[in-house]
């Protein structure tokens, strides 16, 4: 259920590319940093670059922790970092807005959605708004995800009107043309992600020389530098979970030694900052054995 609601909010705007390439702005200070952290986020900073992104960044936990911890982890917070982007008003009514959203997942669900669901969507979610927000709060909360949803309605209903392919790009593109820069951004990154997310098939050599044409040299680098690190990263742990399963198998070992045999081998195979964020994925792992 959680997973669903989550999902309610991604599908309805354009924001693959828009949300994948906002670098996070943060200024929570360490000690209070730790009040709203999940293990899996202690390798991060809490993202303050607006009361929205604080709120999803604490959210974001939800599945490792469970949503009462996660209420009282912000309230903490709240208290202890001085933050202005919060009080526990507005704390207390996007609570009550992320429940009421799971009235809305079943619009939200499948791999596709018409024209006339998503509209139903956007007018829920707009209603959803109102009832728990002033307009001011909408405003600053869900001014950009609104207009971005609209806009991929306004999109939809394009190609289903338009004469043919052609006529709907040129419609859109007018639109398009009209729109705050960051809505022709958030399209433009859509694009880029949809473009790099097709090239898996390339060879290596071959998916290097599309990202340069993507991106440009410098950005091409950073992908590949970031793939290696990811792919390291995938390795080492899938390497670690087998070493860890061989260990919790083993019934001539107690349970005790056995959890020092597996805090030496999580030393052994990852960097100390890694440490939590391995701690918290073997624990997901384990809930899906």
């Amino acid at each position: 259920m959680a997973k669903r609601s989550k999902v309610i909010v991604g599908v309805l705007a354009i924001v693959i590319g828009w949300a994948g390439y906002q670098w996070i702005q943060q200024t929570g200070t360490p000690a209070s940093a730790n009040l709203v952290q999940a293990p899996s986020q202690q390798d991060t900073e809490v993202d303050e670059s607006s009361s929205r992104e604080l709120l999803e960044y604490a959210y974001s936990a939800q599945g490792e922790i469970a949503l009462p911890d996660i209420e009282q982890r912000v309230e903490a917070y709240i208290e202890h970092s001085g933050t202005s982007l919060l009080d526990q008003s507005l704390l207390a009514a996007f609570i009550g807005y992320k429940k009421a959203l799971m009235g809305l997942e079943e619009l939200a669900m499948g791999q596709s959605m018409g024209l006339d669901k998503m509209e139903q969507l956007h007018i829920g979610l707009l209603a959803l708004q109102q009832q728990y927000f002033t307009p001011e709060q909408i405003a600053a909360l869900f001014g950009d995800e609104n207009r971005l949803r609209s806009m991929a309605i306004e999109k939809k209903r394009i190609e289903e009107n338009a004469l043919d392919a052609q006529d709907a790009e040129e419609q859109w593109m007018a639109l398009l043309a009209e729109q705050p820069g960051y809505i022709r951004r958030s399209e433009q990154n859509a694009q880029l992600m949809a473009a790099l997310s097709n090239d898996q098939q390339l060879s290596q050599q071959e998916r290097y020389l599309h990202h340069v044409a993507l991106v440009g040299e410098a950005g091409a680098q950073r992908l590949e530098a970031v793939e290696v690190e990811r792919a390291a990263f995938e390795a080492s742990l899938a390497d670690y979970l087998t070493q860890r399963s061989v260990i919790l198998a083993d019934e001539q070992v107690g349970e005790e030694m056995k959890e020092l045999q597996i805090e030496q081998l999580r030393q052994q195979s990852f960097e100390p900052k890694q440490w939590k964020r391995v701690a918290a994925l073997e624990r997901i792992n384990d809930r899906r054995s």
